[in-house]
């Protein structure tokens, strides 16, 4: 390598199973293919330009599929999905999910969602793959809760949908920031 290339932060790559991984390619590999053929076989320079761009679409899909996981650096998260990449500061990350997902805070204090499409298990998956998922899941849970402010230990976490009602404690299936007690008091 030269000097010149940028450099990455030294950080942790999180990605799923090789076979994962070319699978994740197939949604972009297949209706490429078909569009490249269907393209040579028509006849129209329209319908062949179409099918070409339709078809570098489907090829950026592909590689976006193949790259798909998670980089955990020392003061940021980096998500590349098939669609989008986003790159969250691990001061706003608040935890993260069983679907699994990345909850944070936005500057504005507004709560967001990232899903991580890479570690989604499905049913027809063999148990190692689904066991390397679920590693990175967890290797992602123990990064978010490293990078949590001391302050911050001992209170309670609640988890949405659930009325308000506490959640499971930090390190269980879902590890999240708690939110801060709010004191109780009786009206006079």
């Amino acid at each position: 390598m030269t000097g010149d290339a940028p450099r990455r932060p030294p950080g942790t790559e999180l990605v799923p199973a090789l076979v994962n991984r070319l699978a994740n390619t197939l949604p972009g590999l297949v209706p490429g293919a078909g569009l490249l053929v269907y393209g040579a076989e028509d006849g129209t320079d329209w319908a062949r330009a179409s099918a070409v761009a339709a078809a570098l679409a489907c090829g950026v899909l592909a590689v976006r599929g193949f790259r798909a996981g998670v980089r955990c650096e020392a003061r940021r998260l980096v998500v590349r999905g098939f669609v989008w990449t986003r790159v969250i500061p691990r001061a706003a990350v608040t935890g993260v999910t069983d679907f699994p997902a990345v909850r944070w805070t936005a500057p504005g204090g507004r709560r967001r969602w990232t899903p991580v499409t890479a570690f989604v298990e499905v049913s027809e998956e063999t148990g190692g793959t689904r066991s390397r998922k679920r590693s990175n899941t967890v290797s992602l849970r123990r990064w978010a809760a490293r990078g949590q402010p001391p302050a911050e230990a001992g209170r309670e976490s609640r988890r949405p949908g659930r009325g308000g009602r506490p959640g499971p404690p930090p390190g269980g299936r879902e590890t999240r920031l708690p939110r801060p007690r709010r004191a109780f008091r009786l009206p006079r």
